[in-house]
């Protein structure tokens, strides 16, 4: 299912991708291989168990353009340089 919500998704190589819920990574890994290692996947979910699962799978496939945060995505928390994410948190 993340596969196909991938290809629905279409992703380029380059971009930069968010997956809410991401859990232990059914779209987050499909997703890092379509944007390739010029971009990025951030993976967010309240579950610092499933994180933790994500990050493990992320090691093992050396997965570096991968990010994993504990995060619930009622309130996120974005870095403050990005202005996009903070327009998109206040809505």
């Amino acid at each position: 299912m993340g596969r196909r919500l991938v290809d629905l998704a279409a992703p380029r190589p380059g971009e930069r991708l968010l997956d809410v819920g991401c859990g232990r990574g059914a779209a987050l890994f499909p997703a890092a291989r379509a944007v390739g290692p010029a971009g990025r996947v951030v993976g967010i979910d309240i579950a610092d168990t499933m994180i933790e699962a994500a990050r493990a799978e992320a090691a093992r496939a050396g997965a570096d353009n991968v990010e994993l945060l504990v995060m619930d995505a009622e309130r996120p928390r974005t870095p403050s340089r990005s202005r996009r994410a903070r327009a998109a948190a206040s809505l």
